[in-house]
């Protein structure tokens, strides 16, 4: 599972701020919520706090 605060945690590494040049810190828990989101995944409940990778649905499924 992938949690959006792990993503966070990532991008306050230096080496990744310098690679993206990142100027702040790093990203905000809700800038990491919203890149998650657009990236497919999506929020559940069990385990609670973590997202779930979409690509199994069947209209993902049935496209390819």
């Amino acid at each position: 599972y992938v949690i959006a605060s792990h993503l966070v945690q990532y991008m306050a590494q230096e080496d990744v701020r310098t690679r993206w040049k990142l100027k702040r810190d790093t990203i905000s828990l809700a800038t990491a919520k919203r890149w998650m989101g657009k990236l497919g995944y999506r929020w559940t409940f069990q385990p609670s706090g973590q997202f779930v990778n979409g690509h199994e649905r069947t209209d993902v499924v049935n496209y390819w």
